[in-house]
């Protein structure tokens, strides 16, 4: 994961934005290693403005280019945990989500 960040100082407050690669290689759901889960790579994003000495504004995203991918299965079993028909239980990479927040500061 590599995350480098840009700081803009102005006379109201400052900005700053970031953006986040994350990769990750051949990995398996078990001690065994005999069930793949390929890999994957993402995209984040995220601008967030402070605003005088209260007011903060957050625009961020996640999986910006909505890669597909396994992040993990069912490490209880040992060995390929394909089902029937090669279906095996495993949780998905999330897809995109772009939100917006504005938060005050006390």
């Amino acid at each position: 994961m590599l995350t480098p960040s840009y700081r803009i100082p102005f006379s109201w407050g400052d900005v700053t934005t970031f953006v986040t690669y994350s990769h990750v290689g051949p990995h398996t759901q078990d001690q065994s290693a005999l069930q793949q889960l390929g890999t994957y790579s993402t995209w984040d994003f995220g601008v967030i403005a402070n605003v005088q000495k209260n007011w903060q504004l957050r625009l961020q995203g996640t999986n910006i280019t909505n890669e597909l991918g396994l992040t993990e299965s069912n490490s209880r079993i040992f060995g390929a945990a394909a089902g029937a028909g090669g279906v095996i239980l495993a949780r998905p990479l999330e897809g995109r989500e772009v939100n917006f927040q504005v938060k005050y500061v006390f």
